[in-house]
């Protein structure tokens, strides 16, 4: 209690701190030994964290830390553009309350064969808090913010201007069979624009994927009070991509439909999921996935701290019995992010793709993606298809001349189709 204090009292006294600028770009960040890392609106795990300013609790937080590290973890909040690139006001410009305050005290597992503490945080609270609407990076600490255990990008948005989204199969004849496009309107008529083309962004996002360069546009025209971005020339189309993969390992003791065994190996669990071929020359074929969802759960218990952790074993037949692409396995269990302990590695023996994810037991889906010298492509791993059932979250940003930040004054989201 003393050491909670002093910390507290500390942190009233330094009003001027600056908080890091961790990179150009704010990147979502995993110290090793930090897994499971979730961050939606409560009770909405298929979304993005994106909430309301101003509502306290609004996000849900969370993560499990393997190290089971001993010292008191913190947390802060950095402003950032809408692009992500940190911004250069002071801390005390943005947050109120205290700049940094400890998180709940974390959860120690039982009854699991991996040994891990739950953290989790409904945030924002009453002693800290934004001022400002925008994009934020959360950041998970030790000792100083600038050398953060972890990262994580959250938004907080007002509503000040209406959003209108109509999400279509692209119209341009080259995307027609593998394109979606997110045409949409703004209402400004309760929150007069001055230089609408020069200060109002919008930023959409696909799925659970918080792009690490996101794909921003200016309205194309203004009538009376509605901004207009309706484009022809393709720059909103996005991929449809496939229905995801997934799995599902809340009961070890039985194999599911998508993982045909289990095994415990050296204590700890191993799940087999069935191998599954390339999808980029298959017809497009429904099925019911949940957008890219990571959603920790076991049978008849808590899952925050008795769900087990478990190495989950892909694989993917090579169809082409070459192995010379660079696969990756993507979803909101890695942020999208591939990570090289993500890489499928080719089986000359089995002419497979083969790969292991360490994962929390319950419900995930995934795509495999390639790396290619233009970049991360679907065309091959999964195929593009534009009746592919995806939620796209559209953010409206303005930047007034004589400030410098940001503000989010609109959003929503549309799962397309409805």
């Amino acid at each position: 209690m003393r050491f909670r204090l002093i910390l507290l009292l500390s942190l009233c006294l330094v009003p001027w701190l600056r908080l890091p600028v961790l990179a150009q770009s704010a990147s979502d960040y995993r110290a090793e030994g930090l897994a499971t890392v979730l961050a939606h609106p409560a009770g909405r795990p298929s979304e993005l964290p994106v909430v309301r300013w101003n509502t306290s609790g609004a996000l849900k937080f969370s993560f499990d830390d393997l190290y089971q590290r001993s010292q008191v973890l913190q947390y802060t909040l950095v402003l950032c553009s809408h692009d992500w690139i940190p911004s250069d006001l002071l801390s005390s410009d943005y947050l109120a309350g205290y700049l940094q305050e400890p998180l709940p005290s974390g959860q120690i597992a039982f009854n699991t064969y991996v040994p891990y503490t739950h953290f989790e945080a409904m945030l924002p609270t009453s002693t800290l808090r934004p001022t400002r609407s925008g994009n934020y990076l959360l950041v998970v600490f030790e000792d100083d913010p600038s050398t953060p255990l972890l990262t994580q990008r959250v938004v907080f948005y007002e509503e000040l201007a209406s959003v209108a989204v109509d999400v279509h199969r692209a119209l341009t004849p080259e995307t027609q069979k593998t394109h979606q496009e997110v045409d949409f309107t703004v209402g400004v008529n309760q929150y007069p624009v001055p230089q609408p083309f020069q200060d109002i962004r919008a930023v959409v996002y696909q799925n659970l994927d918080f792009s690490e360069q996101p794909r921003s546009f200016s309205p194309r025209f203004v009538r009376n009070d509605l901004l207009d971005f309706n484009f022809d020339n393709g720059e909103n189309q996005f991929p449809g991509v496939h229905e995801f993969r997934e799995w599902d390992t809340k009961n070890t003791q039985v194999p599911s439909l998508f993982v045909r065994r289990f095994d415990l190996v050296d204590g700890v669990w191993n799940a087999y999921v069935a191998a599954e071929p390339l999808r980029g020359l298959e017809r497009y074929l429904f099925k019911q996935d949940a957008d890219g969802v990571a959603l920790p759960r076991k049978q008849n218990a808590n899952a925050n701290v008795e769900a087990d952790y478990l190495w989950v074993d892909l694989a993917l037949d090579d169809l082409e019995k070459t192995g010379q692409r660079r696969i990756f396995a993507v979803g909101a269990f890695n942020g999208f992010r591939p990570r090289p302990e993500d890489e499928m590695k080719y089986d000359p023996t089995t002419q497979q793709y083969r790969g292991r994810v360490l994962s929390k037991q319950g419900y995930f889906n995934y795509w495999y993606v390639e790396k290619t010298d233009d970049g991360w492509d679907y065309s091959v791993t999964e195929g593009n298809h534009w009746e592919t059932q995806n939620t796209y979250t559209v953010l409206i940003y303005h930047r007034e001349w004589v400030r410098r930040y940001d503000r989010v004054i609109g959003q929503a989201v549309v799962r397309f189709p409805r």
